[in-house]
């Protein structure tokens, strides 16, 4: 199963980096990882994830959590 994960988050590559990681940790694999540039303090993260039975919820209000991160939803 494959499931997207959209968020509106600070444009620094901190943040990414904090995302990535609590997905790693959490044991997910992500497919595929897309950030772009939406204003200058600003950036649109896109990541592809293969969950294979894993408790994305859980993943999801973890990442909720951090302050870079201004919107999330899960596709």
């Amino acid at each position: 199963m494959e499931k997207t994960l959209i968020a509106k988050v600070n444009n620094e590559i901190d943040v990414l980096m904090r995302v990535s990681g609590i997905i790693r940790r959490k044991g997910f694999v992500m497919k595929s990882i897309q950030m772009e540039e939406a204003t200058e303090s600003m950036a649109n993260l896109r990541i592809l994830l293969s969950c294979q039975d894993k408790c994305v919820d859980q993943l999801v209000n973890q990442i909720r959590k951090f302050n870079d991160v201004y919107e999330l939803s899960l596709v």
